[in-house]
């Protein structure tokens, strides 16, 4: 088969989807010698596939619906593709040979009140209509897949769950070397809490800095704050809170952060804070777990079902459990031991596996 991955939305370096997309095509390419690959980008070609057996098509047309809708079809067509695997957008509208979707969550259309007006019509409007045109859909996890179901009137059998993993950087234990430049590159305390992922409402932030607050006002000692993520859209909140809060001194922002030294800045952590609202999957808890960072996240949600039994939960919308939690990971014996689960649990995970099952969705259309 000749595979076609869309690879377009993959210019930006700091998205769950981005992460995805561009780790399962490496994984692909290494488990795959039968199949021929053809990779589709916008912008700079990216150097993670440099060298590696796949054909690659480069758009000039930097605007996403412009590339996707007229750049993307046209080069799709050019490459005689068997099957399309959109791994982040609609796709290409026009486009009417065999093809999979990937929809990670459901995001845009349950918090599509902190989207912009152009992406609520992408959502709205333009991804509809491609996903009818689309021969098989996958997603990241079980709760997707009933959110999916309900929300887009897709029969849940209909519906592939082909779970993540983190990549093998989080993995590598580095030179303690190496966790010093990290902590000298970003200014990191010696001991600190880690908030990871993009700036943005459904995060739960904010609700994060006022219970991070009251721990404070209760132990003088509590460690700092280290936000690593890009700012997203609505993201000012987050500032503003830290300025009522007086809270100046204690937080920290590192901004977008490489795999590499993310995987660092984890080793360097107290914990990780990931009380999301909302996930697709959740990423961050196995980079976490892989790394050896004890994770705090939510109880809804995608959340449980990657963590499993190697987390503390909260409540993301109660601010006395959020609060307690935070409490909770001050304790070091309790810590270590999440950090024991966390590495049995995710070993349950794999790149591999992923792309295998990737693989037999595939298959399945050279039948239809």
């Amino acid at each position: 088969m000749r595979i076609g991955l869309d690879l377009t939305h993959c210019y930006q370096r700091n998205g769950g989807i981005q992460r995805y997309a561009i780790q399962l095509a490496r994984a692909l390419l290494e488990i795959d010698v039968q199949n021929q690959y053809v990779l589709f980008f916008r912008g700079d070609m990216r150097e993670e596939f440099i060298g590696l057996n796949a054909e690659i098509y480069v758009s000039p047309i930097k605007h996403q619906v412009l590339c996707e809708q007229t750049w993307l079809f046209m080069a799709a067509r050019r490459a005689h593709l068997d099957v399309f695997h959109l791994t982040g957008f609609g796709g290409p509208l026009a486009y009417s040979g065999k093809s999979v979707i990937t929809i990670c969550d459901m995001n845009q259309f349950l918090y599509s009140s902190t989207m912009k007006r152009s992406q609520k019509m992408y959502w709205g409007l333009l991804f509809p209509l491609s996903l009818r045109r689309r021969d098989r859909l996958i997603t990241i996890s079980a709760n997707s897949q009933n959110d999916i179901s309900r929300l887009l009137h897709v029969p849940s059998n209909n519906i592939t769950v082909i779970p993540l993993a983190a990549s093998s950087v989080f993995f590598e234990a580095p030179p303690e070397q190496a966790l010093k430049q990290v902590a000298r590159e970003y200014a990191l305390p010696d001991h600190f809490f880690l908030a990871v992922g993009t700036l943005e409402p459904r995060k739960n932030h904010v609700r994060l800095l006022d219970a991070y607050a009251n721990v404070v006002r209760e132990h003088e000692s509590v460690p700092p704050l280290v936000f690593a993520g890009r700012p997203g859209w609505l993201y000012e909140p987050v500032r503003q809170r830290i300025i009522d809060l007086n809270l100046t001194e204690r937080v920290r922002f590192a901004g977008f952060v490489s795999d590499t030294d993310l995987s660092r800045i984890y080793r360097l952590a107290v914990a990780l804070l990931y009380p999301s609202i909302y996930e697709g999957f959740g990423l961050p808890i196995l980079e976490a777990m892989a790394s050896g960072c004890p994770v705090l996240t939510s109880n809804v949600s995608s959340m449980p079902e990657v963590a499993g039994d190697a987390a503390h939960y909260v409540d993301p919308i109660d601010l006395n459990s959020l609060t307690s939690g935070i409490r909770t990971m001050l304790d070091r014996k309790y810590r270590a031991e999440l950090v024991e689960r966390g590495f049995r649990r995710v070993r349950q995970f794999s790149w591999q596996r992923t792309a295998e099952e990737t693989l037999s969705v595939y298959k399945t259309l050279q039948h239809v």
